[in-house]
């Protein structure tokens, strides 16, 4: 029941001892923003006739966005948000709500996708620029000889702009990359429910971030029918779940063991959590 449309940091009201804040991060506009970028570098600065690449396409790919890219971008800007302390506070914990487990594994190979895409476009507009540079050396002797200053354009200043604008998001791509891989400051929650099929993708996932290098400590199983629950429907419908969900919890218990992951168990509760304190 908070407000956060907009993209706006909201401070949580009624947590006592401590400060929440939240914040939804507007993923089209993430993208976008990431559009820009490197459209800024294919397109020369939006100055073709001066020495544009004629790479938009480049930029196009992201009009369908694979899934999980969107979400590594509004995730770099998340990241952004903590590290760079907004609102004059440092945040002791960001928590970071990801999406199941398909795109989730997905967007831990988008950080080296991105860093090796931006590397070579990079790249060619180096090379581009190499060889453009000897013919504008000659245009700018011949502006001289007939009255020019010969100083670089406009075109070539805010295309200098867009390469150091892309450079600094490739950084921050490595950043995330080696952020999610530090046991020390990153670690991933798992949260299942009791059937056979979600317990069957917590341990992919599972198995996934381990060999990833991904820190993984914690799960959380949730919707748990307890055994006053239970006894209320002997016989019926709650009580035959009650016995399924009590060997999906022996499975979870023995992957738990053998990877060394701490579970806590949330009840099913008999109405929506929405607000604090309920």
């Amino acid at each position: 029941d908070v407000e956060l449309s907009g993209g706006a940091v909201a401070r949580v009201e009624g947590i006592v001892g401590a400060s929440l804040y939240a914040v939804e991060v507007e993923v089209d506009e993430a993208v976008q923003e990431f559009k820009r970028l490197v459209g800024g570098v294919a397109d020369g600065g939006g100055a073709k006739s001066e020495g544009g690449l004629g790479l938009s396409d480049f930029a196009d790919i992201f009009d369908a966005v694979p899934p999980g890219v969107d979400e590594l971008v509004a995730l770099a800007k998340l990241v952004r948000l903590a590290r760079r302390d907004e609102l004059g506070m440092h945040f002791d914990r960001v928590i970071v709500d990801t999406a199941p487990t398909g795109h989730t594994l997905r967007l831990l190979t988008y950080p080296d996708f991105l860093d090796r895409f931006i590397e070579r476009l990079l790249a060619i507009r180096k090379r581009f620029d190499a060889a453009s540079s000897v013919f504008d050396g000659a245009g700018a002797l011949l502006g001289k000889a007939f009255g020019g200053d010969g100083k670089p354009s406009d075109a070539a200043a805010t295309q200098n702009k867009a390469v150091a604008a892309l450079v600094d998001f490739q950084a921050q791509m490595q950043d995330l990359q080696a952020l999610l891989h530090d046991e020390g400051m990153t670690e991933f929650c798992i949260v299942t429910i009791p059937t056979g099929l979600a317990i069957a993708e917590s341990e992919r996932l599972l198995i996934a971030l381990e060999a990833e290098g991904i820190a993984v400590r914690r799960a959380v199983l949730n919707r748990l029918i307890n055994e006053e629950q239970a006894a209320q429907g002997e016989g019926g419908y709650l009580s035959r779940l009650s016995k399924g969900q009590l060997e999906c919890r022996t499975e979870l218990a023995e992957l738990a063991t053998r990877c060394d992951v701490t579970i806590t168990e949330v009840p099913l509760f008999d109405m929506e959590v929405r607000e604090i304190g309920r």
